[in-house]
């Protein structure tokens, strides 16, 4: 169990998310069991689609801006995390659990909780068209998360962007 309090780089040290975890390059990597909190953000992923990097059975809490952020068409497992009261702070973006940029072909997010974050998974991809599988997490109510158009009546964590959630998990 490795724990990483108060980390994570400047927005210009390329690392722009500043992630107290940084994946990126055509590393092969699996992290579990971590903790990350009050960093500027638990890890920001740029990793290459030819590996798929996986993080398992982690927590993210507490973070500046996101629990996790993923960009440029990558990859990565995200299995069994708890993504938690991240992006609470007041910053002039969204903020939150999970922010995905990019083409979601290689990401798979599977039984993860996400709890009491300004938005719980913030996806976006240039082609609207385009969906993120993100089904089977737990998003902190019974109802599921409130999706503006997917599920209005959901009571659960704020999911933006094109994302299939349902069904969820009920813890």
């Amino acid at each position: 169990n490795t724990k990483f309090f108060y980390a994570g780089a400047n927005e210009g040290s390329g690392n722009v998310r500043g992630g107290a975890i940084f994946i990126g390059g055509e590393a092969d990597i699996d992290i579990s069991n971590v903790e990350v909190a009050y960093s500027r953000s638990g890890f920001y992923s740029r990793a290459w689609p030819a590996n798929l990097p996986s993080i398992t059975d982690s927590l993210f809490n507490y973070n500046l801006l996101w629990g996790g952020a993923i960009e440029k068409d990558k990859a990565i497992e995200l299995v069994g995390n708890t993504f938690g009261c991240n992006g609470l702070y007041e910053t002039p973006s969204d903020t939150g659990g999970l922010d995905i940029e990019g083409n979601p072909e290689n990401i798979f997010i599977i039984n993860n909780n996400f709890t009491n974050n300004k938005i719980g998974l913030n996806f976006y991809n240039d082609d609207l068209d385009i969906e993120l599988n993100a089904k089977n997490n737990f998003w902190n109510a019974e109802s599921g998360p409130w999706h503006e158009t997917k599920n209005p009546v959901g009571a659960g964590e704020v999911i933006q962007g094109n994302v299939d959630f349902d069904p969820w998990t009920q813890k």
